[in-house]
């Protein structure tokens, strides 16, 4: 199934400790408020940090390493996870309800999501330059190991 753009590389690959997302990696869940995107079990690993972004995007290009190294950084207590949002092509409608949950969080490129260790995607408020992230974990997570 192609979920992707073929005309553009994903920027990570197995061998990053980045977490690539698609879209069949999101559940829909029914709370109080209505309808909900949370990770699968099957990708999430811990509470995390979850950059959504487009592949064309020239300041999501500038920050793929700062993404690599957070990832090495903080990968003992924390995930990071990436998604190419704008490169998401539906094939049902299943995933366009997904793509459309995601859209709703997701208003600029980059967006930074948080993930915690049961699947919850909430929105961050922080950027997504390196200082910024650490900082934001720092001040959503408390003072953990790793992050100065």
């Amino acid at each position: 199934m192609d979920l992707f753009n073929n005309q553009q590389p994903i920027p990570y690959n197995k061998n990053d400790d980045v977490v690539i997302l698609t879209i069949d990696d999101f559940k829909i869940v029914k709370d109080k408020r209505g309808s909900k995107l949370m990770l699968t079990k099957n990708k999430l690993d811990k509470r995390g940090v979850l950059k959504a972004y487009a592949f064309w995007c020239p300041h999501c290009v500038r920050r793929y390493d700062t993404f690599r190294n957070l990832a090495t950084t903080l990968k003992q207590d924390f995930t990071v996870y990436v998604c190419d949002v704008a490169a998401i092509k539906p094939q049902t409608k299943l995933q366009e309800r997904k793509h459309e949950l995601l859209n709703k969080m997701v208003k600029y490129y980059p967006t930074m999501l948080l993930v915690s260790s049961r699947g919850n995607i909430t929105k961050a408020n922080f950027g997504a330059d390196e200082d910024e992230v650490l900082e934001g974990i720092n001040e959503h997570y408390g003072k953990v190991k790793n992050v100065n």
